[in-house]
């Protein structure tokens, strides 16, 4: 049951900060990589996230 909190808690903070990811996402200037470490993290707690059910299965 915490992955289904852990869930909402996460869409939760994803809907309030928005604004300033989008702001921070695509500003201007030398940092290309900044979309890539965006998606990156999203991927890794994606992972995280099936890995810890995959655990609580067993």
């Amino acid at each position: 049951m915490y992955t289904d909190r852990l869930l909402i808690i996460f869409i939760l903070g994803t809907y309030l900060l928005s604004p300033a990811i989008i702001e921070w996402w695509s500003e201007g200037g030398r940092a290309w990589y900044r979309p890539y470490l965006i998606w990156l993290g999203l991927i890794a707690l994606s992972y995280w996230i099936a890995k810890i059910k995959d655990a609580d299965g067993l």
